[in-house]
């Protein structure tokens, strides 16, 4: 056996026995099995004989839980879930809040960070106190961030735009950029225009506090903008707008949504764009934005003739005399900025450093569009001083009178020489001041909306 030595027995037929051959013992056979380790004991290797015998040896120290995978399961394979801690990280954007549980050690994904599909203000970029957000951190705890948001939307229709009453529209070219395109409509009668549709569904006006337009129209209308809570056109709506000139000058009306209490921002479907009057109307863009912005408008060429206009947009490098005048820079009914006031006898108007802010060498006629009660003198000086500088003065004669109520004045200083100067004799490029005087005794009331210098006579339509 595997602990006894063997022997051979010898037996006879008579009973007589002997025994030899004696053999050694076989000793153990052992069988080794190897018992792996888990999370729960320690590994081993099991050695057993056939005979029964065994012994355990070769110990291995007890597994640990791994999740090296990052799956919250052990890759042990004991079935243990090891859950790591969730934050709460908050995500506002304007007036919206959107909050994510996001598991510790992990980064946040484009998909976390997106915002709603309808929001139409884009992000710029996400800050956390007040520091760009590094999108490769992993999150170690709550948080909050805050997107910085770009202040407006170019809105483009999300379909056609629908005629509302004697209305046609058509895209055309913009005549100084062929590549822009323009959105023209023309109303046959008053309060018409054009609307869309749908706005619910591409847009959340949640945010939307100011909507501008680009727009232009070849008479004096107002531009209104109509909400609507209803996918059509019904009675209730809410409208804001503003006038502008029939001048075919590029315009920006502006719509504050805040002020607008009818209807709730969440409830707008129909956007209706309209004149007041019947108008050619074109709008070049629509911008919908979180705060008031400033939309850059061409530059207008000076039309032929034209050497410098006072367009009274501020009265800077104006100013007044004598009792009874004053001046203030103010809007007339047709949204047109106009200096606006009193001029006592023998009062005056004027602006100076004329020859330094403009090229007077072609200077042969002076237009001014006023509203006044009186009749106006122009006085040209060669000083800065009224009282003391030479001087010339003409009288004007009556170009036309406008449909909104202005007269338009000429001055002709084309023949100069016929001019008798107070004082010492000029030139025409020696002119630092102009001066309009109320030369009479009273006061009178006067609203100027232009000023023009001109080297040739010019028409008004």
């Amino acid at each position: 056996t595997h602990l006894v030595e063997g022997v051979k027995t010898f037996t006879c037929d008579c009973g007589d026995t002997y025994t030899g051959d004696e053999t050694k013992a076989l000793g153990h056979d052992y069988n080794a099995e190897v018992t792996a380790p888990t999370c729960f004991a320690a590994g081993y290797t099991t050695h057993t004989c056939h005979c029964g015998d065994s012994y355990v040896d070769s110990e291995t120290a007890q597994l640990t839980h791994i999740d090296a995978n990052d799956d919250e399961m052990c890759d042990n394979g004991c079935g243990t879930e090891m859950l790591k801690p969730r934050y709460t990280v908050t995500l506002n954007y304007g007036s919206h809040t959107k909050t994510l549980e996001v598991k510790e050690g992990t980064k946040l994904t484009e998909a976390d960070l997106a915002l709603d599909s309808k929001y139409p203000f884009a992000l710029v970029e996400w800050q956390k106190d007040g520091v760009a957000y590094d999108l490769d951190a992993t999150v170690t705890g709550e948080m909050t961030l805050i997107a910085v948001l770009e202040s407006y939307k170019l809105f483009e229709s999300p379909e056609a735009w629908k005629n509302s009453g004697s209305t046609t529209n058509t895209e055309i070219a913009d005549e100084t950029n062929p590549e822009n395109t323009i959105l023209q409509f023309t109303t046959v009668g008053n309060y018409s225009g054009i609307y869309s549709q749908n706005l619910h569904l591409h847009e959340d006006f949640t945010d939307v506090r100011y909507i501008y337009l680009k727009v232009r129209a070849n008479v004096d209308t107002k531009i209104l903008l109509r909400f609507y809570k209803q996918n059509n056109i019904q009675t209730e709506y809410a409208q804001g707008g503003e006038n502008i000139t029939g001048n075919g000058k590029w315009q920006i009306v502006c719509v504050n949504l805040d002020s607008i209490t009818a209807l709730s921002k969440e409830e707008i479907k129909l956007m209706l764009v309209m004149s007041t009057v019947a108008a050619t109307v074109e709008i070049d863009d629509i911008y919908f934005a979180r705060e008031e912005i400033e939309i850059e408008l061409p530059k207008e060429e000076e039309a032929k003739g034209i050497i410098h206009t006072y367009d009274f947009d501020s009265k800077d490098g104006w100013y007044f005399s004598g009792a009874s005048t004053s001046m203030a820079i103010v809007t007339d009914d047709n949204n047109n900025s106009i200096m606006s006031g009193t001029i006592g006898g023998w009062g005056a108007v004027y602006t100076k450093n004329v020859n330094t802010t403009c090229d007077l060498s072609e200077l042969k006629y002076l237009y001014v569009k006023v509203k006044t009660s009186t009749a106006l003198q122009l006085r040209l000086y060669a000083g800065e001083d009224m009282t003391n500088s030479s001087r010339r003065s003409l009288t004007a004669t009556t170009v036309k009178t406008t449909s909104d109520g202005y007269t338009i004045l000429k001055f002709d200083l084309s023949n100069w020489s016929s001019i008798a100067p107070t004082g010492s004799a000029f030139d025409v490029t020696d002119i630092s001041m102009f001066a309009l005087v109320r030369n009479a005794s009273g006061t009178a009331t006067y609203d100027i909306d232009q000023v023009v210098l001109a080297s040739e006579e010019l028409t008004f339509e």
